[in-house]
């Protein structure tokens, strides 16, 4: 790649998410990347989150 990203930003985006409720973990985030696992919400969370994305013309 051209452009790296680093961890730090990784770590911040994946925490952004999750705030957000795009994604869910289990672990402990706060530690390293092996202490966590990371997958999309149930499907009506989903569906919830594409209904505010169409809303808000993203």
């Amino acid at each position: 790649m051209k452009v790296k990203t680093g961890d730090v930003f990784l770590m911040w985006r994946i925490k952004v998410l999750i705030e957000a409720g795009r994604i869910v973990t289990e672990g402990d985030v706060n530690k390293d990347w092996k202490s966590f696992d990371v997958k999309l919400p149930g499907p009506g969370k989903q569906m919830e989150l594409l209904s505010e994305l169409n809303e808000n013309g993203e």
